[in-house]
Order: structure tokens, then C-alpha cells, then sequence
């Protein structure tokens, strides 16, 4: 998270900030290409709260789109991206924009590290009003 703040502060040309922002770009791409949004382990809740999928959350890394990747691609990638890394990053937010994303519960839920300890997962990319149909005397103006 923290190189997000920082590629934004103009640092993304430094070697780690790059890294870590390509790191989550793969790591993200990697399971967004594949389209799943069943994301949740079948029948486990803590305070009505899911839990994410295990294997989504390995090692307390989180393989769901954040919406600090977003900011941080969104400095790293005109100077630093390849053509591939702006191919990736197009996949990530079409699967954002999707229905299937949007109904998704705003914050993800329960994430796990496999070891017990669990933490609120929060920060998805959701849009406000994604469902609301505009009213006509708005779209007039």
C-alpha cells in the first residue's frame, strides 16, 4: 500500500516502488484473467462478515484488486509500464467493471493467513451507484 502513496508522490521510477507495483500488477492479473468471482469459502462467517478463499489470501497476500492498485498503476504505468503491463491492467478493470465484480460485498469480508489470524479485508473497487439507473431529467442537461 504504501508504494502506491509513494509512486503517486513521484517515486515510481525507484527500483522497490517498481517492483512492488509489478509484483501486484502479476499477481493481480494472474487471477483476474481467469474471471472468477466465486471468491468465498462455502459457509464460514465471522460477525456476518465471508471469508475470502484461503488461497486468495496466501501468506497475507491479497490476489483481489485493491483500489490502492489502481492508484499506484495509475502513476506507475505511463512512465514505467510495458505494452504487457498496460495489457494486464486493461484485464484487471474489465473485471472490475463487470456486474459479476459489482455485486460482490464492498470490502470483500474475512481474509485469513492460513496460520489462525484473520484481519477485515477492505479497500475493493467498487462504484458508487453502479446499479442505479440515471434519472432522465439529469441525462437532459
Amino acid at each position: 500500500m504504501l508504494a502506491t502513496f509513494l509512486a503517486r508522490a513521484g517515486y515510481n521510477n525507484e527500483p522497490g516502488i517498481k517492483h512492488a507495483l509489478k509484483m501486484r500488477l502479476d499477481m493481480v492479473y494472474d487471477f483476474t484473467r481467469k474471471g472468477d468471482y466465486d471468491i468465498y469459502a462455502p459457509n464460514k462467517f465471522l460477525r456476518k462478515r465471508p471469508f475470502v478463499k484461503l488461497e486468495l489470501t496466501t501468506g497475507g497476500d491479497c490476489y483481489l484488486p485493491l483500489i490502492f492498485d489502481i492508484v499506484g498503476w495509475e502513476a506507475y504505468l505511463p512512465e514505467c509500464g510495458t505494452e504487457e503491463d498496460l495489457a494486464k491492467a486493461d484485464n484487471v478493470i474489465q473485471y472490475i467493471l463487470t456486474e459479476e465484480y459489482q455485486k460482490l460485498p464492498w470490502g470483500y469480508g474475512i481474509m485469513g493467513d492460513g496460520t489462525g489470524r484473520t484481519w477485515g479485508l477492505g479497500w475493493s473497487v467498487h462504484l458508487p451507484r453502479y446499479f442505479d439507473i440515471p434519472d432522465k431529467k439529469y441525462m437532459d442537461k
